[in-house]
């Protein structure tokens, strides 16, 4: 049985879990999307992966949660980092982007996974959502992938962007 059937078969789906907190570990996602434990990092992508599927965020606080507790972690940046992006159809009106992050999860920007620049003028950085309030950051060279094919932001808006499932993304 894989990973996310044994996590299903676990009395319900993840987001139902409503376990007791337990208090914090020491376990941290950092920066660069790598994951670690006890200061050191956790070099089984197998693990990361079970983790990451019980990974939740509730205000500005992280947890991993099963179905009989429910304990803090630390999240440096994002949850997840966009490691490859990919253009689909970009001759077509129906272009889509494909990203994958660094946990092998590939989905296409659309409504459910927007795109948003955030942050001040000096520190501009560009995230997209991947599910339940969680977020990636886009890797450098996944950011350069998309800017090798912006264009400009349709009337009223101004600036740059991609386009992706029929939407437009600021990107610039």
């Amino acid at each position: 049985m894989d990973i996310e059937a044994k996590i299903s078969a676990a009395k319900g789906e993840p987001g139902q879990w409503n376990p007791p907190f337990c208090g914090d570990i020491d376990l941290e996602i950092r920066a660069d999307g790598s994951w670690w434990y006890l200061g050191t990092p956790i070099q089984r992508p197998e693990l990361v992966k079970l983790f990451a599927r019980v990974l939740r965020r509730e205000g500005d606080k992280y947890f991993l949660v099963t179905p009989a507790e429910k304990v803090g972690i630390k999240v440096a940046d994002a949850a997840f980092v966009i490691t490859d992006a990919d253009i689909l159809d970009p001759a077509l009106p129906s272009q889509r982007v494909r990203l994958t992050s660094n946990i092998d999860e590939s989905f296409e920007l659309d409504a459910n996974h927007r795109l948003e620049v955030r942050g001040d003028a000096s520190n501009r950085k560009p995230y997209v959502h991947v599910r339940n309030d969680l977020w990636a950051l886009l890797s450098r060279s996944a950011y350069y992938r998309l800017a090798a094919d912006v264009e400009s932001l349709p009337e009223p808006d101004d600036g740059f962007g991609i386009r992706s499932n029929g939407l437009w993304f600021r990107l610039l």
